[in-house]
């Protein structure tokens, strides 16, 4: 309606991380000489936005702990590597299966999918399918599926038995020879096997130091890259001297926004649990009785210095504030600036949204966009 700056709430965060999703990659598409930024105050909430751009078939670059694509290979490497370790196990074909599947860009969703699984969980031994009887293939071996096979499903079958069958030639590898012979036959991309062979190297070096563990444990560690609760080294160079480019959608967290600028930008998630107003305010992060470590350890240190009497760290009327206290106070603080830098990555419009419930729990509007809507009001 003109205005540079928006303010969109949403009934839950799947609706909001959707609707920001769709707009982007609209803007995206009708403006491609503008640079356009989704700022995320999380990684798991920008690996949600990253899945929605992947659905919609948008142009965007990731700058998050772990990218899409390493993520993917990761995933893949670790679902294979499990199986090996435990080809009995029905949940860690189905776990293969899946993980080839999303990889190949179909979304393991839907009612077809479901019955490709259901057929996987039914199976008494899975060996079969890695080794049919001679003269048959993977998909006489299979039990009937309702309604068949498409062809991309059979050829994703057909691709995990060979992959597989590989895999159990080489298991008795070091990890890091394991882990390219069984990238070798998955991805055929050079963007791709750079990373498996980061991976490699991770798992040979993670080996060499734990020289205890096993194929499930160090497929756990792959699991846990998936999930972006790990980065591994040297994935990140894309953020060295990272451009925004017209036309693409940069999605990255609020931290790493620092420095960077971009014509449109949308910040989602603008609640009280990722950007509080005060400290009785539930913050992400932060738990009572335990608090946040890294904070409370600096409230603690600043006392010891004797800078227990600047302004964060008193309550008023003369009293001191405990160091946990202040260190939820900086907490506060610290989110608020966060906020702020977000606010100023951009040079002409602006888009923040919040919702009102999301991941089990009620949020609503971060107190300081309640009073940048009072400003953005009284301006129009």
């Amino acid at each position: 309606q003109g205005s540079r700056i928006v303010i969109q709430g949403y009934a839950d965060l799947e609706t909001e991380l959707s609707d920001v999703a769709r707009r982007a990659a609209h803007y995206a598409g009708q403006h491609p000489e503008d640079t356009v930024a989704i700022l995320v105050p999380s990684n798991w909430v920008g690996y949600q936005v990253s899945d929605r751009l992947r659905d919609l078939q948008a142009s965007y670059v990731e700058l998050l702990r772990a990218s899409g694509p390493s993520r993917g290979v990761a995933r893949t490497l670790a679902s294979l590597i499990r199986f090996l370790a435990e080809p009995l196990s029905r949940r860690n074909l189905v776990a293969v299966y899946e993980a080839l599947v999303d990889y190949a860009g179909i979304r393991p969703q839907g009612p077809r999918h479901a019955r490709v699984v259901a057929v996987l969980n039914s199976i008494q031994q899975p060996e079969r399918l890695v080794y049919p009887a001679p003269g048959q293939s993977i998909l006489e071996a299979l039990p009937p599926i309702p309604g068949g096979l498409t062809p991309r499903e059979e050829h994703t079958l057909e691709r995990m038995q060979a992959v597989l069958a590989e895999g159990f030639k080489a298991i008795t590898l070091p990890v890091d020879e394991l882990v390219m012979t069984l990238a070798q036959q998955r991805f055929d991309k050079p963007g791709e096997l750079a990373i498996a062979h980061r991976i490699a190297v991770h798992m040979r070096r993670l080996h060499d130091a734990n020289p205890d563990w096993r194929l499930p444990r160090l497929a756990d560690e792959l699991y846990a890259v998936a999930e972006g609760e790990l980065q591994l080294p040297g994935l990140d160079e894309q953020e060295l001297g990272f451009e925004p480019a017209p036309g693409e959608i940069t999605l990255t967290t609020l931290h790493k926004a620092k420095g960077l600028e971009w014509d449109l930008v949308y910040i989602v998630s603008v609640t009280p649990f990722d950007f509080p107003g005060t400290p009785g305010d539930v913050i992400l992060g932060y738990h009572e009785g335990l608090g946040n470590p890294v904070e409370e350890a600096g409230a603690q240190l600043r006392g010891l210095m004797g800078h227990a009497e600047r302004p964060a760290l008193r309550r008023g009327a003369g009293q001191a504030r405990s160091a946990s206290e202040a260190a939820k106070l900086e907490l506060v603080a610290e989110r608020l600036r966060l906020l702020y830098v977000g606010i100023t990555r951009a040079r002409r419009y602006l888009f923040l949204s919040w919702s009102r419930d999301g991941g089990g729990l009620r949020r609503g509007k971060a107190v300081a966009l309640e009073e940048l809507e009072r400003v953005v009001r009284l301006e129009n």
